[in-house]
C-alpha cells in the first residue's frame, strides 16, 4: 500500500526559488511589540514547540496534517511483521492505529480527533484485495464505514462529520455516518474535500475522455471539469480552499505547470514549465494564500504572490543541515504556517513537521 502522490510537474523558466532564511528563518514567536521573544529553534505561546522536528520512526510516511497543525497521519512499517500499519504522530509520539491486515491513515479532521483511511484484509485464499474504508475516533478506536468492499476513505471535513471516499472508482460520501454514492458517471481518482465538507476536487475520466481531467463538485453546482489550456493535454486538481473558492493542481504535456482554478477565471498557470524542471502541487491553505508542493528539485511553499520559497529557508539553517527537501509531497495546515512531508536523510527518509511562524 502507498499513499496518493501529487502530480509530477515543472518550474518557471529562469525562476529563482527564494531563500527567506534571513527573514522567516530567524524569527521566533513574536511578542506584543512584534519582536522575537523565543529562541531561534522554538515557537509557540510558551516557546516550547520545536520549529522543526523529525519523526523518530524512519518508516513512518506522512499522508496528511490536521488543520491546526498538531497531528500528522500516515503509515509505518511494523518491525515485527514488515507490514504497513496506520499511525498518527502528535506531541512527539507516534501511535499505531492498525486495523485489519494492513492499514493506512489518509487524512485527519481539524484537530485530529477523527482520522480516515483504509484497511486491507487478508482474504480466505491468502489474497490481500479486500479494501475497506475506516474511520478512527477518540484515541485509537477504528470503525468500518458502511459500504461494500473495494472502498477507501480519502479525506474528512474539519468537524469530522463528512468523509469523502472512493468505491471502485466511484465518488462516495459518509455524512454523519450515512453512506451516499454520488452516482456520478466515470472514474475518479485522488479526491480531496474542502474543510467545510461541501466541495470535492480530483481527477475524472470516462469513455469520452480517457485522459483524467481535474474536476470540482458540489451539490449546488454538480460536476464541473476544469478547462485545459491549449498548451497542455492533461490537468488535475489536488486540493481546494476551505470554502471551495480556489482549487490548485497541475497541467502538463510531459512537463507540468502549477495551476489554480476558480469559477470566474478558470484555469490559470502560476508556475509555468521549462525544459528542465517539474512542479508538484499537493496542498493549499484555508484562504488560498499559500500553496505547498515542489519546484524543480526543491520542496517549496508558494506565497500569496506565488513566489516559491524553499522549505529549508523557512527555519534556521542549523535545523535542516544535511537534509534533502526534494521531490516529495508537501502538506499545509489551514493557515499555511505548519508544513509536513517526508525529507531525505542519511541513510533513508523521515517525515517532518516544520513551523514557520509566518
Amino acid at each position: 500500500m502507498g499513499g496518493a502522490s501529487g502530480s509530477g510537474t515543472v518550474a518557471a523558466a529562469g525562476a529563482t526559488v527564494t531563500d527567506q532564511a534571513g527573514a522567516a528563518g530567524e524569527s521566533g514567536a513574536a511578542g506584543a511589540d512584534g519582536a522575537s521573544r523565543c529562541p531561534p529553534n522554538y515557537t509557540g505561546d510558551n516557546c516550547d514547540v520545536p520549529r522543526f522536528e523529525l519523526v523518530a520512526n524512519d518508516t513512518f510516511e506522512a499522508q496528511g496534517i490536521s488543520s491546526d497543525g498538531s497531528v500528522l497521519v500516515g503509515y509505518f512499517e511494523s518491525a515485527e511483521t514488515q507490514l504497513l500499519s496506520a499511525a498518527k504522530y502528535t506531541a512527539g509520539k507516534l501511535t499505531d492505529l492498525g486495523a485489519g491486515f494492513e492499514s493506512q491513515a489518509n487524512a485527519p479532521s481539524a484537530d485530529g480527533s477523527v482520522i480516515v483511511g483504509v484497511t486491507v484484509q487478508q482474504t480466505g485464499d491468502g489474497g490481500f484485495t479486500n479494501y475497506r474504508a475506516l474511520a478512527w475516533s477518540g484515541t485509537t478506536t477504528a470503525t468500518f464505514l458502511p459500504s461494500g468492499d473495494g472502498c477507501y476513505a480519502a479525506d474528512v471535513s474539519a468537524d469530522g462529520s463528512v468523509i469523502l471516499g472512493l468505491c471502485q472508482g466511484s465518488l462516495v460520501l459518509w455524512v454523519n455516518g450515512v453512506f451516499e454514492d454520488l452516482g456520478l458517471a466515470g472514474t475518479f481518482s485522488h479526491p480531496k474535500l474542502s474543510l467545510d465538507g461541501n466541495w470535492i476536487v480530483g481527477a475524472h475520466a470516462d469513455d469520452a475522455q480517457s485522459t483524467p481531467i481535474g474536476f470540482v463538485w458540489s451539490k449546488s453546482t454538480g460536476l464541473k471539469l476544469m478547462n485545459v489550456p491549449a498548451s497542455f493535454n492533461h490537468c488535475e486538481l489536488m486540493a481546494i480552499t476551505a470554502n471551495g473558492s480556489l482549487a490548485v493542481g497541475a497541467c502538463g504535456d510531459g512537463n507540468w505547470a502549477g495551476v489554480t482554478w476558480d469559477s470566474i477565471h478558470g484555469t490559470q498557470v502560476f508556475a509555468p514549465p521549462d525544459r528542465f524542471h517539474s512542479v508538484g502541487v499537493n496542498s493549499v491553505s484555508e484562504d488560498g494564500s499559500f500553496i505547498g508542493g515542489s519546484f524543480g528539485a526543491d520542496m517549496v511553499r508558494w506565497d500569496k504572490a506565488r513566489a516559491p520559497h524553499q522549505l529549508s529557508s523557512l527555519v534556521p539553517a542549523a535545523l535542516t543541515t544535511g537534509l534533502g527537501f526534494q521531490y516529495r509531497a508537501t502538506f499545509l495546515s489551514s493557515d499555511g504556517l505548519t508544513i509536513a512531508g517526508v525529507v531525505d536523510t542519511s541513510p533513508g527518509e523521515q517525515s517532518f513537521i516544520m513551523r514557520t511562524g509566518n
